[in-house]
């Protein structure tokens, strides 16, 4: 099999449009990154990865049987069907309307650039089937084929930790944009904290992708005595680190207004933390009371669930032994590879 990058474009079978593999850290990324990792591994079959602006990806286009476009390049779709005999498929991170909506969005809540693309691809590739189900309630026409492809992981489940803990100490993945509702959850944490709360909590994600979002979550923070004590903003971290600083905690918690999937709410389960989330979209699938999870509607019950775990160390305690005793077995990312290796044999007949 090819590498990523190989040299000569005329080997390429199928051609990935994706942002830079080894670029800012998203879930999108991570996903596109890891799947072709493991394609290139154990697959046998070719592959390229280029960004739209690649000055061989015409070469690539020509040679490939098929193509798939990351869902970042929504407004470039029409362009690379026209630029393409090969079958074009459409890798259906989320849609940016299912975001803005908090939920799956009807064809008409759609915004065009979202509409053309749908009616563009051949083929979608999600991550879910709540992405799935939402699709085909969308009536795409001319029955698209759907291609369900949920993501591995390199999360293992961490090791045991002592029954009581000084604080408790809360970890949200995910860079800080507005889907992601950190800021609104910081608010109502603020609000309900009381003196006393042994409670710490750690941000991992980039600040670069909304930089006035961010500077806003910084501040609000900065300013307030009971925030700023408690409150660290790590930073976009590597994998491994991100999945180092997961299973140092105690508590996952998930402000995000909607997830396609949830690749770090997964990550928790795998882990063995116990999860507090916002519903939206996926993340429901990842929240199981058996397992010590609590799904909720709004940032005040989020706030509020999160420092009644900080206040009752026995709810934690219990919450905690069901999450690692419940624990789901890792995938691996070389399943999903053969899978997708499976789905694609089978639309190519």
């Amino acid at each position: 099999m090819s590498t990523l990058g190989a040299a000569a474009p005329r080997a390429a079978e199928h051609c990935f449009v994706v942002p830079a593999l080894d670029g800012p850290i998203t879930g999108g990324t991570l996903y596109n990154r890891e799947l072709l990792a493991a394609l290139r591994a154990y697959a046998s079959t070719s592959l390229r990865s280029l960004e739209p602006s690649a000055p061989e990806l015409g070469e690539v286009l020509d040679a490939a049987s098929s193509v798939w476009v990351d869902s970042l390049y929504l407004e470039q779709l029409p362009e690379l069907k026209r630029r393409t005999a090969a079958r074009l498929g459409l890798i259906l991170h989320y849609l940016p309307s299912f975001v803005d909506l908090g939920r799956a969005g009807t064809m008409a809540e759609l915004s065009r650039v979202e509409r053309r693309a749908l009616l563009c691809a051949d083929a979608f590739l999600v991550t879910s089937v709540f992405m799935r189900n939402a699709l085909e309630e969308l009536e795409v026409p001319n029955k698209k084929t759907l291609l369900v492809l949920e993501p591995g992981t390199h999360a293992t489940l961490s090791a045991s930790r002592p029954a009581a803990r000084a604080e408790l100490r809360v970890v949200l993945v995910g860079n800080v944009v507005p889907g992601k509702g950190i800021e609104p959850f910081l608010r109502a944490l603020e609000s309900l904290l009381d003196a006393g709360d042994r409670v710490r909590v750690s941000i991992v994600g980039s600040l670069s992708p909304d930089p006035d979002y961010a500077e806003g979550c910084r501040r609000l923070v900065s300013r307030s005595r009971v925030l700023a004590e408690r409150v660290v903003f790590f930073g976009g971290l590597s994998q491994p680190a991100t999945l180092a600083q997961l299973a140092r905690s105690d508590l996952f918690v998930s402000a995000s207004r909607m997830e396609s999937f949830g690749m770090a709410l997964y990550e928790a389960r795998v882990v063995g933390v116990p999860i507090l989330a916002r519903s939206g979209g996926n993340a429901a699938e990842h929240v199981d009371p058996e397992a010590g999870g609590q799904l909720v509607a709004s940032d005040d019950e989020l706030a509020r669930a999160c420092l009644a775990l900080a206040r009752q160390p026995a709810l934690y305690a219990e919450r905690a032994a069901c999450a690692r005793a419940r624990a789901p077995l890792a995938r691996s990312w070389q399943s999903a590879a053969l899978e997708f290796v499976t789905q694609i044999a089978e639309w190519e007949k």
